[in-house]
């Protein structure tokens, strides 16, 4: 704008258009403290809020399966790698549901919070236990190892059994079928004369009865030895780091949100400043 000032009495003075205020020298300065604080703090406020928390620990404790005694001498093939990774997924979730949480819970002697997962590809389960002590987790994931083995075994030995009550008879009638047979012998001057039919009868019964009576003894010397296709490979390890809290983890990524809230603040205070010379230059 153009302002015409009549104070000299020699004439008009002219003066050209009033130039606006410059940007304030200490926003630089500012914007630097304003995001270094903001990181600070947010850093601060992360960490102290993990400070109070509770600390958890976690210990992993790994089992493998395998195929039982049970599942090669009472099926003709062998099970695919599908149908046991079936078999341990089906495993997993019964290992996870409410029966098998109260019967920890009262093996040991408190609440027990565990995860049971399955690697794919793998015979391996790993059971990972959580506790505020390093000792108990271990403890724990050890226990729930062992639990599992056991039941593998103790199913085992049921299906075990099962098939040698279910031979025990058969061979029993076999045994009374052959002393049917040998009381139909007939003996001549001492001599045992047998009818080439009644021969080859006792022959089958026989065959038949050493058979089952030969798979009944390797089901009694399976069971005997039975351990359920399922072993504790890698036995819990003490902890000595904590899963919760991380206080540095936490503590960075409150910063970082503390950095954006900085960043925020300084685009405000400029936005602030470019108002204020705005106005300064309207109001001139």
């Amino acid at each position: 704008m153009t302002v015409l000032t009549l104070d000299e009495p020699e004439g008009l003075t002219v003066s050209g258009p009033t130039a606006p205020p410059r940007r304030s020298p200490w926003l630089p300065i500012l914007s630097v403290v304003v995001v270094a604080v903001c990181t600070i703090a947010g850093a601060a406020l992360g960490f102290g809020l993990q400070d109070r928390a509770t600390p958890e620990y976690q210990a992993e404790a790994s089992v493998i399966v395998q195929s039982t005694a049970a599942e090669l001498l009472l099926r003709d093939d062998r099970r695919s790698q599908e149908e046991l990774d079936r078999s341990i997924s089906t495993d997993v979730q019964l290992l996870q549901d409410r029966r098998a949480e109260l019967e920890l819970e009262a093996l040991a002697g408190a609440a027990v919070d565990y995860d049971v997962i399955h690697r794919d590809d793998t015979d391996l389960i790993v059971i990972s236990a959580r506790s505020t002590s390093a000792e108990t987790a271990a403890e724990h994931a050890d226990l729930i190892a062992r639990y599992y083995v056991e039941e593998r075994a103790a199913t085992e030995r049921a299906e075990l059994e099962a098939a040698a009550a279910a031979l025990e008879a058969p061979v029993a009638s076999l045994v009374a079928a052959l002393e049917v047979l040998d009381a139909q012998v007939v003996e001549v001057d001492g001599v045992e004369v047998i009818d080439r039919s009644l021969l080859a009868q006792i022959v089958a019964v026989e065959t038949e009865l050493a058979a089952n009576r030969a798979a009944l003894e390797q089901l009694r010397v399976e069971l005997s030895i039975s351990d359920g296709g399922a072993r504790v490979v890698g036995p819990a390890i003490v902890p000595t780091e904590t899963i919760t809290p991380t206080p540095q983890r936490v503590a960075t990524l409150y910063g970082v949100i503390g950095f954006g809230l900085g960043i925020v603040a300084v685009w405000l205070i400029v936005q602030a400043d470019i108002g204020r010379r705005l106005r300064h230059g309207a109001e001139v």
